[in-house]
């Protein structure tokens, strides 16, 4: 047989230790297939937003009010998670198989002769030697993809807990009274996070009216979508009435978390793409630069300690900044008409009933659909941020499977290997 000598002496024997192998892989296989069967039956059914609204609406035994973006789908984050899981560690069992038959078929035995040691340089003498080196590496790969999921899951939760938080806000806001700017300093008072969703969703939708100003071209494809003539004189009142009477803010923050969760679900093409250049850069670095991987790891965990810390003080900056602004821009609308109120901003969620609300019903819906997605594509250039997160996040997990797996390290040098792999749980910690 390939990959050693023969240590039985009558088949029986091998048959013997074979069965009960195959009897403990098959209890594994059973415990493990029945725990993933019972967290992916829990995922079906697991929040979205909406469910909040459905559920008050059955426990009052009330009519549905009329949602503006009934045709968007929203997306069950969890679902998402545990099916992309289950993708990725059935390529990790791809990998397994291909191993597997690398060995049998002789392919570690011709990259023995093909790589033979020298006194300059040494390669894995014997097949066995390549074997342990490419099932080590499986392992350190598998390892660190269960690390990043793990941290992944983490963003799933707290996005779920934000999502929800959205919809009780509008919820809120539909059976509040009519707010304008003069009363919204009060609410905040009393609600904190529906005052802040009124200020947000106040200082969008100037924001977005000013674009015809400061970005015409985006503009003009945006009232394209929603049928508005750009050659009206009154263009920017129109888009302003349709924003007040249809834009569900609170769904498209969470149809912008959702499509921003997902793609960091998704490890996609370009981040494998970016992960192999660096593994290629580390290969030239060790080839040609004599270095280990252990002497350049308080340099290689520095610049992640670096990178994560600038995208967290860029990503809270950009926050104060809007934050900045928006009590800006409610202090001048508050400034420009002292002893009077300024015209109400209309529900987020407008009341159900009425001729005319049943039949701009499906217009505004697909009106919504679109904007919704206009708007996603207008922020790609942040799906760049997105997959540079997904290279550092993944190459943290890597790291600390590497430092954890590194058994000869840890004989060698235990007091070292102490120190990288609570560096790396820290910051594993500190992103979870």
């Amino acid at each position: 047989m390939a990959g050693g000598s023969q240590w039985y002496e009558h088949d029986y024997e091998y048959c013997f230790v074979e069965m009960v192998i195959l009897i403990v892989l098959v209890v594994l296989a059973l415990i493990f297939e029945t725990t993933w069967h019972k967290c992916t039956h829990e995922t079906q059914n697991s929040y979205i937003y909406g469910d909040l609204q459905e559920l008050i609406e059955n426990a009052s035994h009330s009519e549905p009010a009329r949602r503006p973006c009934t045709n968007v789908t929203h997306l069950r984050l969890r679902k998402e998670l545990v099916n992309r899981a289950g993708g990725e560690f059935m390529t990790l069992g791809f990998l397994a198989f291909v191993i597997f038959f690398s060995h049998n078929l002789g392919l570690l035995g011709w990259l023995v002769r093909r790589c033979p040691s020298s006194d300059e340089w040494h390669f894995p003498r014997t097949t066995g030697d390549w074997l342990t080196m490419a099932e080590m590496a499986h392992m350190k790969l598998f390892f660190g993809m269960v690390f990043y999921f793990v941290l992944i899951w983490r963003l799933v939760e707290g996005s779920i807990k934000k999502i929800q938080m959205w919809e009780q806000v509008r919820m809120r806001r539909a059976m509040s009274p009519r707010f304008n700017a003069a009363t919204v300093l009060s609410v905040n008072a009393m609600d904190s996070d529906l005052g802040n969703h009124i200020l947000w969703r106040r200082y969008f939708i100037q924001k977005m009216v000013r674009w015809q100003s400061k970005r015409p071209a985006p503009f003009r494809d945006l009232m394209q979508m929603l049928d508005i003539d750009t050659t009206s004189e009154n263009v920017s009142e129109n888009f302003h009435k349709i924003l007040d009477r249809d834009f569900c803010f609170s769904e498209y923050l969470a149809l912008s978390v959702e499509s921003g969760v997902r793609d960091s679900i998704q490890v996609h093409v370009s981040t494998w793409c970016g992960v192999v250049l660096l593994f290629g850069s580390f290969a030239l670095l060790h080839r040609f630069g004599r270095v280990s991987l252990m002497a350049v790891m308080p340099s290689f965990s520095g610049v992640l300690a670096i990178v994560l810390a600038v995208m967290r003080a860029l990503v809270q900056k950009s926050l104060a900044n809007i934050g900045k602004r928006v009590r800006t821009s409610h202090a001048e609308v508050v400034t420009a008409s002292p002893g009077s109120s300024s015209p109400p901003t209309p529900r987020e969620e407008p009341e159900a009933g009425g001729d005319n609300a049943q039949e701009e019903g499906g217009s505004n819906a697909s009106k919504d659909k679109r904007w919704h997605r206009w708007l996603k594509e207008e922020h790609r250039r942040e799906i760049v941020m997105f997959r540079f997160l997904q290279i550092v996040l993944f190459l943290n997990s890597y790291a600390l499977a590497q430092v954890l797996l590194d058994f000869n390290e840890w004989a060698l040098n235990p007091e070292s290997s102490m120190l990288y792999t609570s560096l790396f749980a820290l910051l594993f910690v500190f992103l979870a």
